[in-house]
């Protein structure tokens, strides 16, 4: 196997002191061919979907989404399809168009809005409401007598909660430890961390950040509240709160290979926990389970 060099490319970027993003023109070489180096602006040429420190000028790719939802919703409510299947339709291949895009691409709360009101609209008309009728039903469980349509901003938030911690519980390694890492990288750029206390105690300050009480630590000061570079993992944080969660730590008995103890107690992070439910998380079911939160 041979790499094509026109096909790879580097990004590299800095900060000043006033953490101020600014071109890194570091050259890389693969093979005595240099490679091509992407300024920030082109940070998704090769990937065509904006993410890391180019989220900013992409939020515009969920607006021809977005619309395409609304197309496909008006399309679908004005067919001569029976109501139940109208509904299902919308959930089954409408909603689905924006699950990629909300994991990675940082939407504006008013677009998110605007089609969950087109789909109000939609279904007081399908099923004969008035206007000023509340949307609540619309959004209730199905176990409760509502529709089960999810908002927007609700689903950004499951999916990017279950997106993050899938991630910093990977079972390939190297992820969980590029997802620990960039963590780490947010907590510094907004607290002056003590060397000594913290090191080998990452995790620890990774799970008191996003649960929101790192501030409370008398070996993390605060630098500012805000003011760092915006990403995931701080919406992960946001999100977290607003949903009235926090990260858990479990501690599990494991056999001890020493001959003079049976067993020792361990603990593994970063857990999480819903109030309806006893067991952590798994992979399986995260998303799953924090729509039903949700709802």
């Amino acid at each position: 196997m041979q790499a094509n060099n026109s096909k790879c490319a580097s990004f590299s970027v800095k900060t000043d002191t006033h953490g101020h993003l600014r071109d890194d023109q570091v050259g890389f070489m693969l093979e005595g061919d240099i490679i091509t180096s992407l300024k920030i602006s082109e940070g998704s040429k090769f990937l065509v979907m904006g993410d890391g420190f180019n989220h900013a000028k992409h939020r515009g790719l969920m607006g021809p989404v977005l619309k395409d939802m609304r197309r496909m919703m008006a399309a679908i409510l004005s067919s001569s399809l029976d109501p139940w299947k109208k509904t299902k339709a919308i959930k089954t291949y409408v909603y689905p168009k924006v699950d990629y895009l909300l994991r990675h691409v940082r939407a504006y709360k008013t677009q998110l809005d605007s089609v969950d009101s087109a789909l109000a609209r939609g279904l007081r008309h399908l099923l004969k409401l008035n206007q000023s009728s509340t949307t609540d039903t619309f959004h209730a469980p199905v176990a409760a007598g509502g529709l089960g349509f999810i908002q927007l901003v609700e689903l950004r938030a499951v999916l990017q909660i279950s997106h993050a911690w899938q991630m910093l519980h990977s079972s390939d390694v190297p992820i969980c430890e590029i997802a620990q890492e960039q963590v780490w990288q947010a907590i510094q750029k907004r607290f002056i961390m003590d060397p000594d206390h913290w090191r080998g105690r990452i995790p620890t300050a990774i799970q008191l950040f996003l649960n929101g009480d790192l501030d409370s630590s008398p070996f993390a000061r605060q630098k500012r509240k805000s003011g760092d570079i915006g990403s995931l993992w701080v919406d992960f944080k946001n999100h977290l709160a607003a949903c009235k969660l926090k990260l858990t730590t479990k501690p599990i008995k494991t056999e001890d290979r020493t001959e003079t103890e049976d067993g020792t107690e361990t603990e593994i992070m970063l857990q999480l926990k819903l109030p309806h439910r006893l067991q952590p998380l798994q992979h399986n079911d995260i998303t799953r389970q924090l729509r039903s939160h949700s709802n």
